[in-house]
């Protein structure tokens, strides 16, 4: 059977990404644009819902409703609330600031695994922070006592990470690698995931 497509929205200036359904419509960022739109496929409408988004890119949303996305353009993690605000979640691994991070989930526990590949557009602001020395998937958890958010490292293998999922069962972890811009090899990963929440040896999914 051929697939049939139909635009439904844009075009855009740049690449779309962080599709999310919440329910009745399909929340989508317009990375370069930073902009975050929605999507109703009932009426056909597309609709701004928030802008200067720093070139967030991946979004994840909690079934309480809290949406969290990948902001590029600042490299961190945030939360966007629902007043138009946005909270900035840790941003530095063993005190270094990460990367540019890209694609998120979020698992049962509340914990936000994210790829965090390097970018060829820099920053906003000054560049006075130094690219970590590897390009990872890291995980965003709370501490036991502080309940603080600190950051883990997960993949020591990765070179591209650029997007990810989790399987239903949340005992496989997914991710792309590889640059799309880039003549270099792609590949779908599958790690396993222990009980520790340590990943084991991936395999190649396609």
């Amino acid at each position: 059977m051929a697939w049939k497509f139909e635009r439904v929205a844009g075009p855009f200036g740049g690449p779309t990404g962080g599709l999310v359904w919440d329910g009745k419509t399909i929340v989508f960022a317009a990375v370069l644009e930073s902009r975050l739109l929605r999507y109703d496929p009932d009426g056909g409408s597309v609709d701004e819902i928030r802008r200067f988004t720093n070139r967030t890119s991946g979004l994840a949303l909690t079934p309480d409703g809290h949406l969290y996305g990948c902001q590029e353009g600042s490299r961190r993690i945030i939360e966007m609330k629902a007043d138009g605000s946005a909270a900035a979640l840790g941003a530095t691994l063993d005190g270094q600031r990460i990367n540019f991070p890209s694609d998120l989930t979020i698992d049962r526990a509340g914990r936000i695994w994210f790829t965090d590949p390097y970018h060829h557009l820099a920053s906003h602001g000054p560049q006075i922070f130094p690219n970590l020395p590897h390009a990872s998937v890291l995980r965003l958890d709370r501490h036991r006592v502080t309940h603080d958010w600190i950051v883990e490292r997960l993949t020591f293998d990765t070179a591209a990470p650029r997007c990810l999922a989790l399987s239903a069962d949340q005992r496989m972890l997914y991710v792309g690698e590889g640059d799309a811009a880039s003549a270099g090899p792609r590949q779908l990963r599958a790690y396993p995931i222990d009980e520790t929440g340590r990943l084991g040896q991936p395999v190649a999914a396609a």
